[in-house]
């Protein structure tokens, strides 16, 4: 694995912490998550760094689990995941949202936080309203 991957899968790491689902189930290398409401983050299936099954058998499995939930499939594309391409397209899947993550080594950056920056260890429940 990269360094560019590395810190890449840190980010996707850091952003599935940030944003808690209220159920999540790990399937052979990807992560489906389901909370209700319209986030795609906290609703969908993801790939996870690693050994991953393949991308069918997790799209099906994703289209099960969310069609007994009442709510719409949603897998997110990440660029460390390109198996997921073609087996969505053949489904008839399409680009619903864009999001980028950006990222960079915190190496040389201040130290300190500015004074409007406050740190919780875990989120509250105004923070998951």
């Amino acid at each position: 694995m990269s360094q560019h991957d590395d810190l890449a899968w840190r980010a996707e790491a850091a952003c599935l912490v940030a944003c808690p689902a209220s159920r999540q189930h790990l399937l052979d290398g990807w992560l489906l998550r389901a909370s209700g409401g319209p986030t795609r983050r906290t609703n969908s299936l993801n790939p996870t760094p690693g050994p991953r099954g393949p991308a069918d058998a997790a799209i099906a499995a994703c289209e099960r689990a969310y069609a007994a939930l009442g709510q719409p499939a949603i897998v997110r594309v990440v660029s460390l995941a390109p198996e997921l391409d073609e087996p969505l397209a053949a489904r008839g899947y399409g680009v619903e949202g864009h999001a980028s993550t950006l990222f960079a080594a915190l190496d040389g950056m201040p130290d300190g936080l500015d004074s409007g920056v406050r740190l919780m260890p875990a989120p509250d429940a105004g923070w998951l309203a």
